[in-house]
């Protein structure tokens, strides 16, 4: 497991955790959410997942009937793992790519899920009121990624452990065209589903 919290922003530390667990499920699985995501959801969008892991998140997804989905990790080993796992599930996806790099042409996608990805860029922050200035970059990079491959007016949807009143001014500061909303959800620990719509310009 990770010494410190940096050690989550490091590809080494995910290749060496991939090679050994199989399955890990961060802030929540599909059924936690699915009342808010599926609305937002047509049978067949294409969904890109950023940072997929090994979480069975896309697999429930394609169980209710989601089956345009592509799903990308940094790390070869997990995705040759999951490819491998889910190599049954026929319009399902898998592929080793960077989120600061997505190589899709524009307008690829109508949605763009992320499950607690996100939260790697902020583990070397010591002050979650002042964000460096390295960490807004490297948000700014992602985000502009994102904005390439999804379409006109498609969604970015991000659940998270971050609250509101930090995470959503750095979205409306990275995409100030876009509208942006967030759920709560979670009883004992409050967990937060965001929604990024895309300028339709």
């Amino acid at each position: 497991m990770a010494s410190d919290n940096s050690d989550f922003d490091k590809q080494d530390y995910w290749e060496e955790r991939y090679k050994v667990e199989d399955n890990f499920e961060w802030c929540c699985n599909l059924r936690n959410v699915s009342d808010m995501l599926t609305p937002r959801l047509e049978k067949g969008f294409r969904i890109l997942v950023l940072g997929c892991g090994n979480s069975a998140f896309s697999a429930d997804l394609y169980a209710m009937g989601y089956h345009n989905i592509t799903n990308i990790d940094y790390s070869s080993t997990v995705i040759e793992n999951m490819a491998n796992k889910y190599s049954e599930l026929s319009g399902m996806s898998w592929q080793t790519m960077d989120m600061f790099d997505l190589g899709f042409p524009e307008h690829s996608f109508d949605c763009v899920l992320e499950k607690c990805t996100f939260e790697v860029l902020f583990v070397k922050e010591k002050d979650p009121w002042n964000t460096s200035e390295e960490t807004v970059t490297r948000m700014n990079a992602v985000m502009q990624q994102i904005s390439k491959v999804l379409r006109p007016g498609g969604e970015l949807l991000s659940i998270s452990f971050t609250q509101p009143h930090f995470r959503l001014p750095l979205f409306r500061m990275c995409c100030p065209a876009w509208n942006f909303e967030y759920k709560t959800f979670g009883q004992l620990f409050h967990y937060f589903f965001y929604i990024g719509i895309s300028s339709t310009v």
